[in-house]
């Protein structure tokens, strides 16, 4: 096999199939795939793809919005009222933030969203629309004013 073949590979040998799928399809759309590439790292930076870590907290966040507006049942046993919510600080869709023994729990779903829900501007966390949520959320990624 060729270099880029091997090059191919090794992009893709630790990634996941979706993720394949994606990169795959960004790199021969962009048609920027050179015989012998420098690095993988320059090729996907080239890209402009979002990192993997905003693209999970972007997910994190869709699903906690489905939760709290979609299913009442589910947020009620899931969320609790914020004992305080500052009318200058905090939007009025604050949670508490369950309470974490271990630094491991802390990392997990319900903690570690429900900091970055209560992060979120007030007109964010109030659309109710989760399609017009999901865009406002990659707005605020891409820093769009």
């Amino acid at each position: 096999p060729s270099k880029s073949g091997h090059l191919y590979r090794a992009l893709f040998a630790i990634k996941g199939h979706n993720e394949k799928t994606k990169y795959r399809d960004e790199i021969f759309r962009t048609a920027f795939f050179p015989r012998n590439p420098k690095s993988v790292t320059s090729m996907k930076a080239s890209l402009y793809l979002p990192n993997l870590s905003s693209r999970r907290k972007k997910a994190r966040l869709c699903l906690f919005h489905k939760i709290y507006h979609a299913n009442p049942a589910l947020r009620t046993s899931l969320f609790s009222e914020p004992s305080n919510i500052s009318p200058r600080t905090d939007h009025p869709l604050k949670v508490e933030i369950p309470y974490c023994i271990t630094s491991t729990f802390y990392a997990s779903f319900l903690p570690l969203t429900s900091v970055d829900w209560n992060r979120l501007h007030a007109s964010v966390a109030s659309l109710t629309d989760a399609a017009d949520f999901k865009t406002a959320i990659t707005d605020v990624f891409n820093n769009v004013p």
